[in-house]
């Protein structure tokens, strides 16, 4: 295959089938042309790697959806500290069946209520806030390690403007006790060495 003149052509992304075949896509990675951004989404090299073109990414794989939010993994990514997800988190408007079989990313269908303080808009896709996004991580993460570190990552940011005051006082909300003790200790775990940073939990003895 003679890629010589660039896979691009003006063209941001590419999935299955736009214009390029799987093994095609895959081929053209390996020979460095393209970059894989997502699961089953390429970008010509070299890919401009920021919070917009992660967006941008995102929206080509909810064309078509009817989305209230990017959350959870996805949106941790968006903002920069979360590893690329296997699929894309998202709440919907209305049932969708999931994930649809489409070319490129799949889609995960995540049940959250989720408010209009609750999100924002990046390169034209809702995802939720920093705020949203750091409890959703506390609170629904289901590996420790991964809540933790996400959670120290916003509180470290600074520029996305997570505190440790104002997530204890949105996890207090949660009703359910057990879900809210696990989420004040991931949240007490991923504050702890950090300066300025106040004790959530006190574990003596």
């Amino acid at each position: 295959m003679d890629n010589r003149g660039g896979a691009g052509g003006g063209r941001e992304f590419f999935v299955e089938g736009s214009p390029f075949r799987a093994g095609e896509l895959t081929a053209m990675e390996r020979e460095g042309t393209l970059e894989r951004v997502l699961p089953g989404l390429w970008a010509p090299a070299p890919f401009v790697d920021t919070a917009q073109s992660r967006a941008r990414a995102v929206a080509l794989v909810l064309s078509g959806i009817d989305a209230v939010a990017v959350c959870g993994e996805t949106a941790a990514w968006l903002y920069g500290v979360a590893e690329s997800p296997r699929a894309i988190d998202t709440v919907v408007k209305r049932f969708l069946r999931s994930p649809r079989n489409a070319p490129g990313p799949p889609l995960r269908i995540v049940s959250l209520g989720v408010g209009p303080s609750d999100v924002l808009t990046m390169s034209g896709v809702p995802l939720t806030t920093p705020l949203r996004t750091a409890f959703d991580a506390a609170v629904h993460f289901g590996d420790d390690r991964d809540a933790v570190r996400v959670v120290r990552r916003f509180l470290r940011s600074g520029h996305l403007a997570v505190d440790v005051e104002s997530l204890v006082a949105k996890i207090n909300e949660v009703k359910r006790r057990p879900g809210k003790l696990r989420a004040l200790a991931r949240v007490d775990d991923a504050a702890r060495g950090l300066p300025h940073q106040p004790v959530v939990l006190d574990r003596a003895g």
